[in-house]
């Protein structure tokens, strides 16, 4: 039945992320997890607002919030959501979000690195803990953080958490460096075939020029399962901690490579941030995309290069890309050769909020 599959919403959240996850949980009701906000005001009050609000008018509630961490693309429009929640006029109660997941950064400096980068936004930060510390501790408890290799059930749900590490996390507390990885050209000029070629010479000198940035250690990702489906959220998470944690949870499960049913790029399919080894560890054939194209040259076109490239790719099962913008997949310059030879496709936003896709 329609009612007991699960529902993924790639919001429309200009260049950055913002997910609804709605599925029916043993409780015998639907249950929602939101995931990030966005940055844009705009995007936020036409597209993502608009969602809760349609979940709140079924008597639904928003049953964890997720924020994976505090860059600007992905907490600004969690802050534009509180507002409304203070401000009842929009009709968004504190009683209609029952969880928040957020790894607080309240003890690191970010007073120098805050004036240095758009990206990372200390107010915002602020802004959002303010507001937090206003809920009861079993919404959320600052002391509580969220890290590997925590699993939690949610309605007959299970979420095992892959990022970031505990570790990570302390030395996010100590220490922050805040720099974007948007230093990667265009290269959508670029044929699939000349672009797998670049990243498979470069993986195998192991020279591969991967993401190891500190505010991107501390995303929260993680695999969600529920039903036999499964879909991994790797938030703006690096290769060396994904790598790692998924090659622990195969060991642990005794499985030959972690089968997915979606999995939602990392930091807006950047190449930096997906590795070959990651594309040998998992078997999926549905990508999520997440960003409207217009900030630092995102998607990379070697990142679905590679994952159309890459050594354990059984080039016979079709692949699907889905953004949740429109005309992304046609400025990125695939031609139907391509598609044909590296058996693909692309899907585009397929409804006014961004893209809804149903396992």
């Amino acid at each position: 039945m329609l009612n007991h599959k699960i529902q993924i919403k790639a919001l429309k959240a200009g260049n950055g992320d913002c997910f609804l996850i709605s599925y029916f949980g043993n409780n015998r009701k639907r249950v929602n997890i939101l995931i990030d906000g966005g940055n844009g005001f705009d995007t936020y009050k036409k597209h993502i607002r608009t969602e809760i609000q349609s979940r709140i008018k079924k008597k639904q509630v928003i049953d964890l919030l997720i924020i994976t961490h505090i860059d600007q693309d992905h907490i600004k429009g969690i802050i534009y959501l509180t507002k409304d929640i203070i401000d009842t006029g929009h009709y968004i109660k504190a009683s209609s979000i029952t969880k928040y997941w957020f790894n607080s950064a309240h003890t690191c400096k970010l007073e120098q690195t805050a004036r240095e980068t758009f990206d990372v936004s200390e107010n915002e930060m602020k802004a959002l803990e303010k507001y937090l510390h206003t809920l009861p501790d079993e919404q959320w408890d600052i002391r509580y953080k969220i890290h590997s290799p925590m699993v939690m059930e949610l309605y007959g749900a299970r979420i095992t958490i892959l990022s970031p590490t505990s570790d990570r996390l302390h030395q996010f507390e100590e220490t922050f460096g805040a720099n974007d990885i948007g230093d990667y050209g265009n290269d959508y000029k670029n044929t699939i075939e000349k672009l797998i070629r670049i990243e498979t010479e470069l993986f195998l000198k192991k020279q591969e020029d991967l993401d190891t940035k500190l505010q991107n250690a501390t995303s929260i990702a993680f695999l969600f399962e529920h039903e036999k489906k499964s879909i991994l959220f790797m938030g703006d998470a690096i290769p060396e901690v994904i790598d790692r944690a998924i090659e622990q949870l195969i060991l642990a499960r005794k499985l030959p490579k972690l089968k997915v049913d979606i999995i939602k790029l990392s930091h807006h399919a950047s190449r930096k941030s997906i590795s070959m080894k990651f594309l040998e560890l998992v078997e999926c054939d549905k990508f999520i995309i997440s960003t409207n194209g217009k900030k630092a040259n995102l998607p990379n076109k070697s990142a679905l290069a590679k994952v159309l490239g890459h050594r354990g790719r059984e080039i016979q099962k079709p692949i699907t890309f889905y953004f949740n913008y429109p005309d992304l997949s046609t400025a990125l310059n695939f031609i139907d050769e391509e598609k044909d030879n590296y058996n693909f496709s692309c899907s585009n936003a397929n409804y006014e909020n961004g893209y809804c896709l149903t396992i």
